[in-house]
């Protein structure tokens, strides 16, 4: 498994230069001439009159334009310049551009894979100054683990879960807790397209059966089955999750790695107000 991978840019500057112009150059004695003969009957009597195009200066015109664009003169006309840029897909699963392999990313990934040997339930936190590159680490990190074979739950710009953007409605049956069902649903559909492979797909099933509103789901089902259901009916997605997370915390066949950027998210107040209008905490949102 190659992690190394990146790719540097060279910055081209364009300079563009403008050329003093021979003015009299671009015109005739007989076009200004003949612009003097103009006729007073040429001009349309109303607006829905279309005036015949004369064949023969229509020919002239087009003969002038291709003597025009097929013999263009070097001084005063400047090609366009193509420039093709083709970044490197460094992490094609999570569709981001390629950036620089650190010591430190290396270290991490080294710490992290290092644990599907030996199980453990810890968490590993980055800690550092802002622009430090704790984002970049923790997107290479999580990338490895998914060409590792791992399944990844990767949350990115949780601030966005927080910042009052996304619909949301408390439980019933205890409303100080609010549901989000459409970013719940679309979490999950980021959760499908980062691990959908047949490995996974054959080794993460249920092992005993569920139902999931007014669907019955069999043991040996896959979880990519639940992962559906929630995507399609953002209603159900809440507990379709729910069931995704009992069933990778339950099974010893795949590692699980569950990376989480901005975590000091989950321990503020969010946006969102509840019933009385007060600010509601992170950890009273469902997700």
């Amino acid at each position: 498994m190659n992690l190394l991978c990146f790719q540097t840019l060279n910055r081209s500057r364009v300079i563009l230069q403008k050329t003093p112009c021979n003015y009299k150059a671009l015109f005739s004695s007989s076009s200004i001439n003949n612009a003097g003969k103009r006729k007073e009957t040429d001009r349309t009597k109303s607006a829905s009159f279309v005036k015949k195009v004369d064949k023969k200066t229509q020919k002239s015109t087009t003969s002038s334009e291709e003597a025009f664009t097929g013999a263009k003169n070097p001084l005063y006309y400047k090609p366009a310049i193509n420039i093709q840029i083709q970044p490197i897909s460094f992490f094609s699963a999570l569709n981001n551009h390629g950036m620089i392999f650190r010591d430190t990313t290396r270290l991490v990934v080294e710490k992290v894979l290092a644990s599907s040997l030996a199980p453990r339930n810890k968490s590993l936190i980055l800690n550092g100054k802002p622009g430090s590159g704790k984002s970049s680490v923790l997107l290479q990190t999580a990338s490895s683990a998914v060409n590792a074979g791992w399944f990844v739950i990767y949350a990115g710009e949780t601030n966005s879960w927080v910042d009052s953007s996304k619909p949301y409605l408390p439980k019933l049956t205890d409303t100080k807790y609010f549901y989000q069902w459409t970013l719940v649903s679309s979490f999950l559909q980021k959760i499908k397209s980062l691990n959908e492979n047949d490995t996974l797909r054959s080794l993460l099933t249920l092992k005993k059966d569920f139902v999931l509103g007014k669907q019955k789901l069999s043991a040996d089902q896959s979880i990519f089955d639940v992962l559906d259901i929630g995507i399609k009916t953002p209603s159900l997605s809440q507990e379709a999750l729910n069931i995704v997370l009992s069933v990778l915390e339950s099974q010893t066949d795949v590692p699980v790695m569950i990376a989480i950027d901005q975590i000091n998210t989950f321990y503020s107040t969010t946006l969102y107000t509840n019933q009385k209008n007060v600010r509601i905490p992170a950890h009273n949102l469902l997700l």
